[in-house]
């Protein structure tokens, strides 16, 4: 017959062993976790910085752009054409999809840096759709206006 007392004992080592394994597990888990959101901030502050680069070169390319367009004798000019889910966030598919509007807000990345600086330089930036006449190709761009 099984002594009550060893059983108690044995019972307890387990509890204790259980609790502390337990505990480490935690910690490991919680370390993990941590490493992988500075891991995914990271990424966002690298993607935030190739963004900006990336904005920077094409609004050094608008001054001369609209000088062309001017000269040419239009008051508008195509700054950037636009590439779904890279620029912007396409809307979901369903009743009430309107495939050629893509608002503000859908904006993402370099378009999102481009259309607010071309806002905040008074270009009045429009997000305009395009397609090829034959239904096989379309899309957005971000086009400037001025007086």
């Amino acid at each position: 017959m099984v002594d009550n007392a060893d059983n108690a004992d044995e019972m307890s080592e387990q509890v204790s062993w259980l609790k502390e394994a337990a505990g480490h597990a935690i910690n490991a888990g919680r370390e993990a976790c941590q490493a992988e959101r500075d891991r995914q901030e990271q990424e966002l502050e690298r993607q935030r910085q190739e963004d900006m680069e990336a904005a920077k070169r094409i609004v050094a390319q608008i001054p001369p752009l609209i000088r062309q367009r001017a000269t040419a004798g239009y008051n508008f000019a195509v700054v950037l054409q636009l590439k779904s889910t890279v620029d912007y966030t396409p809307r979901p598919t369903g009743a009430l999809r309107r495939y050629d509007v893509c608002e503000i807000s859908q904006l993402k990345g370099v378009a999102a840096i481009v259309f607010d600086q071309c806002d905040l330089a008074a270009l009045r930036p429009t997000i305009e759709y395009w397609h090829d006449g034959c239904g096989r190709d379309s899309g957005f761009d971000i086009v400037v206006y001025w007086d």
